[in-house]
C-alpha cells in the first residue's frame, strides 16, 4: 500500500499468506578436473535456506515446500514520490530539480536499461522500460542525496511492488522476492554448492523443478591475501637493464599493500559477479581476456565492497553486452586520486620495485631465465602455452608470485620513454594512449620478461593473456 504526501513516501507491506511452491531439484556434483563425484557437498538455496547433502556419487535430490514469508514494515523520508505502475512504469515526482541515475536491473544485478542519467526538473515524470519478461526486476534511483531501490514482480498480467530499500540495502527486497515468487509458482533463488577444498559454485535459479544437473566444483586454495611492501625511503632505478637502459632514479614517500597473486577468476566472480575468461576449467587460475578498462572498474568495485574510498572517479563509463558478456569499453573523464586508500592499478614503479623485491638481476632470482623454472609459469617449462593456478610456483623475496609468466600484468602509466631525471613517486606522464603491461606470459612461446621488461597496449585491448593485480597505499 503506498502513502503519498507531496515530499514523501511510505510503503507498508502487509504480512500476507503466500501459496506454496514444490521445490524439486536434483543432480550431480563433480570435480572440474577429474570428473570424479564429490560426496558430502552441501547444497543449498541461498534465499529460501533449504539444503541437502550430496550422497557418495555426488548425486543430490532436493524438495521442499517453501513456507509462507511476511516481510515487515519500512518506511522512509526521501523527498520524492514513486511508484511503479501495472505497465511496469516507473513514476516519479520530483519535489526540486536534482541530477539522478535511473536504472532496471534483473535478479542478477546486471543492468537491463538506462532510463535516465542526467537532470531532472520538478514535476512528475513516467519512464518506460525496455520490453521485459515475466520475473523480477529492480529500479535503481541514484541522485546525490539518496540511493533507492524498488524491486516488483511482473506477471503475464501485470506488475506488483514487492518491497522498498534506501542506502543500497535489499534485504527486505529479498525476503518479498521469495514470497512473491512463490506465489507466482517461479522460484528467483541461487543455488550454492560447498565442498571442502573446493571454491563456493553458485548459479542463478529461476525455475522450481530442475533434474539432471551436472555440476562442476573447482578445487580452493587459500587467497594469499595482501603483501606489504616497505618501499617508503627507498629508491631504485626504474627500467634499468644491464648494459642496455640505466633507467630512472624513483623515490618512495610511502609504503603500499599488493596483491601476491594475479587475481584469480574466483576471486573476479566474488567481486563483480562474472568470469570472461576464455579457459574457465579451474577458478584458481588468473583471469584473463582483461582490458585495462575492465580492471579499473574491478578496482573501484572492490574497494566499495571491502569499505575503502574509491581511488578512480569518471564522467561515465561505458558498457556493452556482447554473447551474454558484459566488459567495459570505454571511460570518460577518468582521473585517479592517489591520496586514497583504495584498490587501483600498480604504478610501473611500484611494479618493479614489487618484482625486483631488493634484487638487480634481470629477473627476480637472477640473471638466467632456465633458473627460474622454480618461480614461473612459461609455454617452455608448463608442457605448451596454457595459464596454471595463481601462486602454484614459489615467490619471491618480498612473498610475490607469478610476477614473471603466466599472464602479463596491466599497470596504471601510460606507455611512454622513462624521464630523464629522477622522479619521487613516479606514476607515469599522464594523458591518453596505450597503458603499459609488465611480466610476460606463458600463453606464447618465449614470452617472459625480466623486472625491467615493458610493452605497451590499448586500454581497450585484450586477449587471453592479459591479466593483473592491485595495490593499496598504506596511509599512515
Amino acid at each position: 500500500m503506498l502513502l503519498r504526501s507531496p515530499t514523501f513516501i511510505a510503503v507498508v507491506l502487509l504480512a500476507v499468506a503466500v501459496p506454496r511452491a514444490q521445490i524439486s531439484i536434483s543432480g550431480k556434483v563433480v570435480d572440474s578436473v577429474s570428473g570424479g563425484a564429490i560426496a558430502g557437498a552441501e547444497v543449498r538455496l541461498s534465499r529460501l535456506g533449504f539444503s541437502t547433502i550430496t550422497d557418495n556419487q555426488g548425486t543430490f535430490h532436493l524438495s521442499e515446500n517453501p513456507t509462507s514469508v511476511r516481510p515487515g514494515n519500512k518506511s522512509e523520508k526521501t523527498g520524492m514520490n514513486l511508484s511503479v505502475l501495472p505497465n511496469s512504469s516507473l513514476q516519479y515526482r520530483v519535489s526540486s530539480a536534482t541530477r539522478a541515475r535511473i536504472s532496471l536491473m534483473d535478479m542478477r544485478g546486471k543492468t537491463v536499461g538506462i532510463l535516465l542519467d542526467g537532470n531532472l526538473d520538478e514535476g512528475n515524470h513516467i519512464f518506460s522500460p525496455p520490453s521485459i519478461p515475466d520475473g523480477f526486476f529492480i529500479y535503481t534511483i541514484r541522485t546525490s542525496t539518496n540511493s533507492i531501490a524498488i524491486p516488483f514482480l511482473v506477471t503475464s498480467h501485470h506488475s506488483v511492488n514487492a518491497a522498498w530499500s534506501s542506502n543500497g540495502s535489499l534485504r527486505q527486497a529479498d525476503e518479498s522476492r521469495v514470497a512473491l515468487a512463490a506465489a507466482s509458482g517461479n522460484v528467483q533463488d541461487q543455488l550454492e554448492v560447498s565442498a571442502e577444498g573446493y571454491f563456493t559454485y553458485r548459479m542463478p535459479i529461476q525455475q522450481s523443478t530442475l533434474s539432471d544437473l551436472h555440476i562442476r566444483c573447482s578445487q580452493g586454495q587459500p587467497y594469499k591475501g595482501l603483501v606489504h611492501v616497505p618501499s617508503h625511503g627507498k629508491s631504485f632505478m626504474v627500467g634499468h637493464v644491464e648494459g642496455k637502459s640505466e633507467g630512472v632514479k624513483v623515490n618512495f614517500t610511502y609504503d603500499y599493500m599488493i596483491d601476491a597473486t594475479e587475481i584469480s577468476q574466483h576471486f573476479h566472480v566474488q567481486v563483480m559477479g562474472r568470469n570472461q575468461s576464455k579457459e574457465q576449467s579451474d577458478l584458481r587460475k588468473p583471469v584473463e581476456r582483461m582490458k585495462w578498462f575492465d580492471c579499473v572498474a574491478f578496482c573501484n568495485a572492490r574497494s566499495k565492497l571491502e569499505g575503502f574510498d574509491t581511488v578512480y572517479t569518471y564522467t561515465s563509463m561505458n558498457e556493452e553486452e556482447k554473447k551474454g558478456e558484459i566488459r567495459v569499453t570505454g571511460i570518460a573523464g577518468l582521473e585517479a586520486d592517489f591520496s586514497k586508500n583504495g584498490y587501483r592499478l600498480p604504478t610501473e614503479a611500484e611494479w618493479e620495485y614489487a618484482c625486483r623485491a631488493g634484487t638487480t638481476t634481470k629477473y627476480s632470482w637472477g640473471d638466467n631465465l632456465a633458473e627460474g623454472d622454480e618461480y614461473h609459469w612459461s609455454a617452455e617449462n608448463g608442457g605448451g602455452k596454457g595459464i596454471h593456478p595463481v601462486g602454484s610456483k614459489l615467490p619471491n623475496d618480498f612473498g610475490l608470485y607469478d610476477m614473471h609468466g603466466n599472464l602479463w600484468e596491466w599497470v596504471w602509466d601510460v606507455m611512454a620513454p622513462l624521464p630523464t631525471s629522477e622522479q619521487t613517486d613516479y606514476a607515469g606522464p599522464g594523458g591518453d594512449g596505450e597503458r603499459i603491461r609488465r611480466g610476460g606470459t606463458s600463453q606464447f612461446d618465449h614470452h617472459i620478461e625480466g623486472c625491467a621488461g615493458r610493452s605497451g597496449l590499448q586500454p581497450g585491448g585484450f586477449g587471453h593473456d592479459m591479466g593483473f593485480r592491485t595495490v593499496r597505499k598504506v596511509i599512515p
